[in-house]
């Protein structure tokens, strides 16, 4: 389960205040999974979680288009990896077995972790660069 650290920090708080939001969502959804939570409420979790995914990429989206960032097309093509990913396990959550979801965590964990250390650390020194007075 991932916690979250200071080498998760982008250095642009909008969007470490939202990974911050995510590891606990995803900390809350491993913890459910783990202590054989009623389902639906793992369910639940998982949705928050997803709902809370979108939402971030959408705010970096917005951030990248405001900003000119070069990198925005490859930054997008990495978020539709993990959407897709979510996409599958969403629409046949009902069959998945618990098991399958924590090795689908396991994914999500592991596929933010190296987006956070290499596209969004790049994507926050951007943005830091775009909001510093005389840019």
């Amino acid at each position: 389960m991932i916690e979250w650290n200071d080498s998760l920090l982008v250095g642009f708080e909008p969007i470490d205040a939202e990974h911050k939001a995510l590891v606990r969502l995803v900390g809350e959804l491993y913890r459910r999974l783990k202590n054989g939570d009623d389902r639906a409420l793992v369910e639940d979790a998982l949705f928050e979680v997803a709902d809370h995914v979108a939402a971030h990429f959408n705010q970096e989206n917005d951030l990248m288009a405001r900003s000119g960032y070069a990198g925005r097309a490859d930054h997008l093509f990495e978020h539709r990896v993990l959407i897709d990913q979510l996409d599958s396990v969403l629409d046949r959550v009902d069959m998945i077995p618990d098991e399958w979801l924590l090795q689908a965590l396991g994914f999500v964990e592991r596929w933010f972790v190296d987006h956070v250390h290499d596209a969004d650390a790049k994507l926050g020194a951007h943005l830091v660069a775009w909001t510093s007075p005389g840019r």
